[in-house]
């Protein structure tokens, strides 16, 4: 009895721990997403396919701050420069590019109601593939003690029931916070500006 018990803490705090670096990976994805100004963290994160493999732009590139509209990415390699430009305009967030030498500046393009709605997507789209790992944690708990509960049958049922509404409890708490997070975010992007 006492092993399930730590069996069932230690599910339910792994749980935890997934969902909330689950969102906090959610909420720093948005943040980066800025109708006023780029950030540095919006683009150096973009993977680059070359030679059967992923690279970051920052490993590849130095990226310089001009001004807040404002982002110069200074490529090493020349050959990579038209992969970083299809990154770029691959990763939907709509900026504006402009080339010399090795170097592609970027900036903000001009905040109309389409751009927003655009950026609204962009957010709804990153909410969503949170709420589905939020999800999915949550079925991978949920299989582990179904797993447990056919190996051991000296899992009592009112613990079965109780764990798997505690972990339900867990998701309900972190999708909450996903649609709390998304909210605020909506409300900048529309009302801003």
């Amino acid at each position: 009895m006492i092993n399930n018990i730590n069996m069932n803490k230690e599910i339910l705090l792994k749980t935890e721990k997934l969902m909330s670096d689950s969102v906090k990976l959610f909420v720093n994805k948005i943040n980066r997403i800025n109708i006023y100004y780029i950030s540095p963290d919006l683009i150096k994160s973009l993977k680059i396919k070359y030679c059967n493999k992923v690279v970051l732009l920052h490993t590849i590139s130095s990226i310089i701050i001009e001004n807040n509209n404002t982002i110069t990415i200074d490529i090493f390699n020349k050959k990579l420069l038209p992969l970083v430009k299809k990154a770029i305009k691959d990763s939907k967030l709509e900026l504006n590019q402009s080339y010399i030498d090795n170097k592609i500046r970027i900036s903000n393009p001009i905040l109309t109601n389409e751009r927003r709605n655009n950026i609204l997507k962009l957010v709804s789209s990153e909410s969503e593939i949170a709420r589905i790992s939020i999800r999915n944690i949550r079925h991978n708990s949920l299989n582990k003690i179904k797993s447990l509960y056919k190996k051991n049958k000296s899992f009592n049922k009112d613990e079965f029931k109780l764990i798997n509404i505690k972990i339900q409890e867990i998701t309900n708490f972190w999708i909450n916070k996903i649609n709390n997070q998304y909210s605020i975010k909506e409300k900048e992007i529309l009302t801003n500006g």
